[in-house]
Formats: C-alpha cells, structure tokens, sequence
C-alpha cells in the first residue's frame, strides 16, 4: 500500500469516527429541584435577621442526574449545588457544608419529592443573623432558627411542593449538518481509496 493510499484510509476512519461522535446523545450529568415557600410566623426575642413576615423562601438543590431518577433516595453524596434564600438570608455552599443532615426520596413519577431533610450546619458569616440555620422537613415547614449575644428566636413558614425541572432530551435523532458532511467526506476518502487500491 502506497503513502496516497494510508493517507486516505487513516483521514477517511478519522472523520468518520468524528461524525460517529458527534451523533452521540448529550446526556445530562445534574437535576435540579426547585423549592419556594412563605414565612408565616415570626418568633424573635431581640433584633431582627433581615427577615419579616410574608417574605419568600427561594432555592434550589442540584445533584447527580442519576439520583434524581424516579424512587431514587439521595443524600449529601449526591450533592453538587445548593443555594436557598430567606428574605434577605442567604444559605448557599460553600457556607452550609457540612450539613447536620441532607436527604431525600423522588417521587415515583419522578416529578416531585415524596421524602426531604435538610438541615444547614449554622452559619457564622451572614450579616444580621449570626448562627442562622435553615431546617427543611417533610410536614411542609420549613424554619429559620438564629441566634447570638443581641438576637433570638426562629421564622416558619410554609412550603410548597418541590419540583424537578425536567432533563435535555437527548438530541441523537437529528444529526448535525457538520457530522453529516465528515460522514460523507469520510466515506467519499475511503471509496478513493479502495478504488486505487482495486486499480493497483
């Protein structure tokens, strides 16, 4: 075999692995699970911690994509993100790790969660509110307990349903029009060169 024809067998298998690769599906490596809620009850001894009655609970958990499958139980293993805020708190890593607890079960239709525990270690570093910590149960509460020299006391509120934003499909179906041209040149490049080497 002649240096043409190594040439255009070795081009012809690199472009057609490329297309090969390029029609692969993007799987997703994290889930997300959305949570809100409404503080409803205020307890405070002294001072305040920047949060107030009506305030909304906003955040989110992001974890490996393989433990938010539907009946799947996760926990601080499977932790990739975590941000949550409360008024004007804000609890998010690397602040709360690690976590005195961090668990849940997904629902079996894979829409909601039909387990959750999460409790942040406290935090020492958000303004006006010195030891806060963030409890998140099953019952549909969640509470904000913080405490120091001047402040005292906890928030409640209600929490609604958690959700699971839905993954990417995979777009395997539909081939790019680049790795359909490269699957073209690959095979035009290994035609030429079985035909010089029939023609040898």
């Amino acid at each position: 075999m002649n240096n043409k024809n190594r040439f255009y067998r070795s081009a012809a298998r690199l472009m057609t692995l490329m297309a090969v690769a390029s029609f692969l599906p993007n799987v997703a490596s994290a889930a997300f699970i959305d949570f809100s809620g409404t503080v409803t009850t205020a307890a405070v001894s002294y001072g305040s911690p920047g949060i107030a009655n009506g305030d909304a609970l906003t955040g989110f958990i992001e974890i490996n994509d393989a433990a938010a499958a539907p009946g799947t139980t996760f926990d601080a293993g499977d932790l990739l993100g975590f941000d949550f805020s409360v008024g004007g708190v804000d609890f998010a890593l690397p602040g709360v790790s690690p976590f005195i607890g961090f668990g849940g079960t997904v629902s079996a239709d894979g829409l909601t969660l039909s387990n959750i525990l999460i409790q942040t270690n406290a935090m020492t570093s958000v303004p006006n509110c010195v030891n806060c910590f963030l409890t998140i149960a099953n019952t549909g509460l969640f509470t904000v307990n913080f405490a120091d020299y001047v402040v005292g006391g906890f928030f409640t509120g209600n929490l609604n349903t958690p959700s699971i934003r839905p993954q990417p499909v995979a777009d395997a179906d539909v081939p790019e029009p680049s790795a359909a041209v490269l699957f073209a040149i690959g095979l035009m490049l290994l035609s030429v060169s079985l035909w010089r080497r029939s023609a040898r």
